[in-house]
């Protein structure tokens, strides 16, 4: 994961347009107080993908995607659906509950 190295590389160069079966749907999350992965980037799949984006007040750093929950909704993201414009939500899901939200709306 280190910049520069060959599985960076290879991300720059496939990740943007990956060529998914019919109606898969991506959301990529990244957060503005990430010290390893800058938001843009994390967030720069492409077009056809919900982008959401952990404002700096919510204290994300690049650890906290595999274990931030809280008991109340209340994180403030930016959030893009594709096609759309980006819009602030003041009482979203913590980034395992984006998880768990996008396995439960697919039946999982």
């Amino acid at each position: 994961m280190d910049g520069g190295s060959d599985f960076q590389q290879f991300l720059d160069d496939h990740a943007a347009n990956p060529k998914p079966i019919q109606r898969t749907d991506w959301t990529t999350l990244g957060s503005d107080d990430d010290n390893h992965v800058a938001s843009d980037s994390a967030t720069g799949m492409g077009g056809n993908s919900t982008k959401v984006v952990f404002t700096s007040a919510d204290d994300i750093e690049h650890k906290d995607f595999l274990n931030a929950t809280r008991a109340v909704d209340d994180a403030r993201v930016l959030y893009k659906q594709p096609g759309g414009s980006w819009i602030t939500w003041n009482s979203s899901w913590w980034p395992v509950r984006w998880a768990q939200k996008s396995l439960w709306a697919n039946g999982y």
